[in-house]
């Protein structure tokens, strides 16, 4: 598990389902009892996300917000989609190719920002930790 794996659990997954994502996301063998997870589910704090209007859901709109928010030019990617999950790539890209691909979250700051690209249409939420990272 790297550091936006953990730092987004212990920032954005409930207080109570955190013991089970830090036991199985880092195990090849039980990470998608997790990732399976991502597509709808409960287990996060969504006090903490702002979802982006439908007009405004398209990469290089999302890639401005981001930006302004910190984003730097990488992202790490946890996704209940297998060819993706567990990748680095450049924001950009990543978003542009990947950000209508349900049940994924592009990490930009380790436990301060994340985009999450939910199974419900026009489910696109920014996620940003404002106690500040744990």
């Amino acid at each position: 598990m790297n550091i936006h794996e953990e730092k987004f659990i212990r920032s954005f997954v409930r207080k109570e389902k955190q013991g089970r994502y830090l036991e199985f996301l880092p195990s090849e063998k039980n990470r998608w009892k997790v990732t399976s997870r991502f597509d709808h589910s409960d287990d996060f704090d969504t006090a903490l996300a702002i979802q982006i209007p439908p007009a405004q859901q398209k990469p290089d709109v999302i890639v401005t917000i981001l930006r302004d928010a910190g984003a730097g030019e990488l992202c790490w990617i946890l996704s209940s989609n297998d060819d993706i999950d567990g990748k680095e790539m450049p924001l950009e890209f990543a978003l542009r190719e990947h950000l209508f691909r349900e049940g994924t979250f592009f990490s930009c700051i380790p436990g301060e920002l994340v985009l999450y690209s939910g199974e419900d249409i026009n489910a696109i939420w920014v996620f940003k930790n404002r106690r500040g990272a744990t």
